[in-house]
């Protein structure tokens, strides 16, 4: 089904490469080339990572986190609404709302992991995470999550029907090397003191070996048409209703 008013604020698809994988500095201009026409905006970060060690004696005290960073590219459009970024070993490829739909998102994931095969002559990725964050608010004063998400008992507990403030996370495996994750959180909105946020974050994580050839564009298609699946099981008729599904005329949705 597709919706009037969509609710999606961000949409990612990311590869991850095995840490013997080759790398170097040199990948992010050599990428850059291939993608600029379509991202010309440029900006380098970086990656933070903190990695801490716990102790199993209780009365020890825990080590000092050790800070690691790594260089990050991000190249975009102008209006920053469609992102590559670069890091080592990692290829993320985002898109911000307005969502353009899966027709405009999958060709842009497929043709930007061609640019980094070609260039890197990496063939597979170890591990592919498809990933879409839908976010709407109410200002309903007699808020009730179940009025928005199904706590059917399915993929959300019918405990959580009554609740205006929750945060609530589900993680199963579905196949051999994938997994189904999803997190709802509902929260405080800006404005209104009975204004509610409630934010969708929904994931298909894909591990192993996977090749990045002609098998990826089937691939991304069932995670994607799971993750629409998943989140048409979420939602209650008067979401639905809020977001106006379009004529069957329209293509499907997302």
């Amino acid at each position: 089904m597709k919706y009037k008013n969509p609710s999606i604020v961000e949409a990612l698809c990311e590869f991850t490469f095995a840490p013997e994988t080759p790398w170097d500095s040199t990948i992010f201009g050599r990428l850059y080339e291939r993608v600029k026409n379509d991202f010309p905006k440029r900006e380098e970060g970086e990656l933070l990572t903190a990695t801490l060690t716990m102790s199993l004696q209780p009365t020890q005290t825990p080590a000092p986190p050790q800070m690691q960073r790594t260089p990050r590219m991000v190249f975009s459009r102008d209006d920053r609404t469609r992102l590559v970024q670069v890091a080592e070993r990692v290829l993320t490829i985002n898109v911000l709302a307005p969502y353009p739909g899966w027709e405009a998102f999958r060709p842009m994931i497929l043709d930007t992991m061609n640019a980094y095969r070609d260039i890197t002559e990496i063939r597979e990725a170890s591990q592919v995470v498809l990933r879409y964050l839908d976010r709407f608010e109410t200002e309903d004063e007699q808020f009730r999550l179940g009025d928005w998400l199904n706590c059917d008992g399915g993929l959300f507990p019918r405990e959580l029907a009554d609740q205006s403030l929750a945060v609530y996370q589900l993680r199963y495996p579905r196949t051999a090397g994938e997994h189904f994750a999803m997190t709802a959180v509902c929260g405080p909105a800006s404005g209104k003191a009975s204004a509610r946020n409630v934010i969708l974050d929904t994931q298909i994580i894909r591990t192993g070996s996977i090749q990045m050839d002609e098998s990826s564009a089937p691939l991304l298609k069932s995670m994607h048409d799971q993750i629409i699946d998943a989140f048409e099981r979420s939602i209650t008729p008067k979401l639905r209703d809020r977001l106006e599904p379009l004529p069957d005329s329209n293509g499907g949705k997302q």
